[in-house]
């Protein structure tokens, strides 16, 4: 009995080693398993985490690149507003210089203006003087022609008269 006992002990004691040495294959399976996951989880997060490196690195790329636009951007403003502030000034100044060009040219004009007048008044009145000497060589003309008429029709009469005169002597 006593052997048949130790014999069904050993074959319990066999069959729960067999079953101690399945649990611990099945057990060394699941932590394979479990640690190949573990592996697996480790480098899908390894390259997750690489991908957002990636993803940050061009981020920060990019916002490197928009903030050099936007300086670039700020610089080409900056340079607008002074071309815009020079060419204000430039056409002030020219403005300025324009008005003062205009006035000395409309005061020249105002000047040569009154030259004008001042010659036209003079070049009126030479005229009239001209005009008045021209009536007067003209009425004296008028008189020398009279008297000219006068004289020869008295030559004419005295001619007539002396022939009168030498036709009754003769007679």
């Amino acid at each position: 009995a006593a052997e048949a006992a130790a014999a069904a002990a050993a074959e319990v004691a066999a069959t729960a080693a067999v079953k101690a040495s399945e649990a611990l294959t099945l057990a060394a399976a699941i932590a394979a398993g479990a640690a190949e996951e573990a592996a697996s989880a480790a480098e899908a997060a390894a390259d997750e985490v690489r991908r957002l490196e990636a993803v940050a690195a061009t981020a920060s790329l990019a916002a490197a690149a928009e903030a050099a636009a936007a300086c670039d951007l700020r610089a080409r403003v900056s340079e607008l507003e002074a071309a815009v502030a020079e060419a204000t000034e430039a056409a002030t100044v020219t403005t300025a210089t324009n008005a003062r060009e205009a006035q000395a040219a409309s005061a020249h004009a105002q000047v040569t203006a009154a030259e004008l007048a001042g010659k036209i008044a003079e070049l009126a009145a030479v005229s009239e003087a001209a005009s008045e000497a021209a009536q007067r060589t003209s009425e004296s003309n008028q008189q020398s022609a009279a008297d000219a008429a006068s004289t020869a029709d008295a030559a004419r009469a005295l001619d007539v008269a002396k022939v009168a005169g030498l036709e009754a002597s003769l007679a």
